[in-house]
């Protein structure tokens, strides 16, 4: 039977989990998922990762019973990449890995799935996302969560509390200043002068377990950019209270 490739405008269906991301927030994540579709008709699988992902597996089902998903492929970048697949009535699963646990190259798309109809369609596909693992080089697992339609990779959660030194530092612009949970907590984290006052509320309230990255501009609480000079970064999470000194330049 002889298959069209088709365009069509697809619902991706994502149970949500933890859905508590803001979009205007100033705290990210630094691991995404997504999952488009090309004017061939290939749904290319990328990931937008800081941490390195060795290995994945997930499931994708469709409800039309004339959708068909063909076999996965790799970019030529990702030939090292064992891709195993099974098709039944209404699901595709997937399992990639390296074998000698080398890492994906994630500047292109890491997996590129044929999506063939046997006849001619214009209505929108509906497929559901589900059970999406990634692995570390070292095959640890790497958790997912789901929030406004959007697979965030949320990496293993920490062992210890840490606050890391802001970067860049000396600064003059934009900050960046990363702090570990290893346990959702109430997190107070600012800025302050040399004697104790506070120049910038950055976060404050219950945060949950993970890594954090925080951006600050330079300004105060009412906007105006402080003065040169070094200026303390307070964290205190319940018990633990740790400081940083930061330097900005004008």
């Amino acid at each position: 039977m002889r298959f069209i490739y088709f365009a069509v405008a697809i619902t991706f269906l994502l149970s949500p989990i933890l859905a508590e991301d803001n979009p205007d927030s100033d705290i990210t994540l630094v691991h995404r998922w997504s999952l488009n579709e090309d004017e061939n008709g290939l749904l290319q699988i990328s990931i937008d990762s800081e941490e390195e992902i060795a290995g994945l597996q997930f499931t994708l089902q469709f409800s039309d019973p004339n959708i068909f998903l063909g076999t996965p492929v790799t970019e030529l970048s990702n030939d090292h990449v064992t891709v195993k697949s099974k098709v039944d009535s209404n699901e595709l699963r997937v399992i990639g890995f390296s074998l000698e646990g080398k890492p994906l190259d994630l500047e292109t798309p890491i997996l590129s799935i044929p999506m063939l109809s046997y006849k001619a369609r214009e209505q929108s596909v509906q497929l559901m996302i589900k059970d999406m693992v990634a692995s570390s080089p070292k095959g640890t697992k790497i958790n997912l969560r789901v929030s406004d339609g959007i697979i965030y990779v949320v990496p293993t959660l920490p062992k210890k509390f840490k606050l890391e030194q802001n970067y860049p530092n000396p600064f003059n612009g934009n900050t960046r200043i990363n702090f570990d949970l290893p346990e959702d907590a109430i997190v107070n984290l600012k800025v302050m002068d040399i004697l104790g006052n506070t120049v910038k509320a950055l976060r404050k309230g219950i945060v949950p377990a993970g890594f954090y990255t925080v951006l600050w501009d330079g300004n105060s609480d009412d906007g105006s950019p402080v003065s040169p000079g070094e200026y303390l970064c307070s964290l205190k999470v319940g018990a633990n209270y740790h400081t940083m000194k930061m330097v900005v330049l004008r």
